[in-house]
């Protein structure tokens, strides 16, 4: 009951819904995919934070260090840049 919180609610996902993260990060990639735009609409900066945490899932974490930043005019890729640092 340690890991509990005061109110007996637990306090990890895995501990709340005893299933494997593959297996959620799939579901919740499909429910993105059928869902976007009818069931919740996203703001920008919550679509790019979800777009930098499946890239981090498919590909492991990014070391931005490697790359260069994105140029003035790139909008779309400094907000992605900034999701992932």
């Amino acid at each position: 009951m340690a890991s509990e919180q005061m109110n007996g609610t637990p306090n990890t996902s895995k501990e709340f819904l005893p299933i494997e993260i593959d297996f959620k990060y799939r579901v919740a990639c499909i429910f993105l995919k059928e869902m976007k735009d009818k069931a919740y609409h996203f703001s920008f900066d919550d679509q790019q934070r979800i777009h930098a945490l499946k890239a981090q899932a498919e590909h492991g974490p990014l070391d931005v260090s490697n790359f260069d930043p994105p140029g003035m005019f790139d909008f779309v890729g400094k907000a992605r840049w900034l999701a992932t640092s």
